[in-house]
C-alpha cells in the first residue's frame, strides 16, 4: 500500500501530474494498519498539505510515532517541526538534536539545516572552543558531502 501511495506521490505511474488524492488514500490505509512507512508518508502529506488540509499537529504526532518505530527519514521533519514550532512548541536545541541524529545517518537535509543553524549561532549554550569545533566539523562535513 505504501509503495502504491509513493508511486502516486512521486508520479511513477506515468500520469500527467501527481495524484495526491490517491497518494493520501494509500498512505493513510497503510498508516491505519500500523505500517511505519505509511505513517511517514501520510505525515508528509499532512505537513505539506498535499491532497489533504495541512495539519501540523497530526503530522508531528505521526512523525514522532514513525521515529519511535525506527523510521530514520522522519528526523528531518521532526527537526523542522521543533525549529519552526509546527505542531509542537518551538525548541531550537531539540531541533538541533534531531538534525544531528539524522545527519549521523547520512541525511543531507539534516546536514544542511544543522550547518545553517550552527553557522547562524543557534546553539543554546555558551560559546566555547568545543562548540566551535563541533560547528566547524558539521559544516565541513556538509560541504564535503555536497560541494566536492
Amino acid at each position: 500500500m505504501v509503495s502504491l501511495g509513493s508511486m502516486y506521490a512521486d508520479n511513477d505511474i506515468g500520469a500527467e501530474k501527481t495524484n495526491w488524492i490517491a497518494a493520501v488514500k494509500w498512505c493513510l490505509k497503510a498508516a491505519l494498519l500500523g505500517n511505519t512507512r505509511g505513517k511517514y508518508c501520510y505525515a508528509r502529506c499532512l505537513y505539506h498539505g498535499y491532497g489533504v488540509k495541512r495539519d501540523y499537529e497530526m503530522a508531528f504526532w505521526l512523525f514522532r510515532e514513525a521515529a519511535r518505530e525506527g523510521e530514520d527519514e522522519v528526523l528531518f521533519y521532526l527537526g523542522l517541526c521543533y525549529e519552526n514550532g509546527f505542531g509542537v512548541e518551538k525548541n531550537i536545541q531539540t531541533a538541533i538534536g534531531f538534525y544531528e541524529q539524522g545527519a549521523s545517518h547520512g541525511d543531507g537535509c539534516c546536514y544542511s539545516n544543522l550547518a545553517r543553524l550552527y553557522a547562524d549561532g543557534f546553539n543554546g549554550q555558551n560559546e566555547n572552543h568545543g562548540l566551535h569545533l563541533k560547528k566547524s566539523l558539521w559544516i565541513r562535513e556538509y560541504g564535503r558531502l555536497f560541494f566536492y
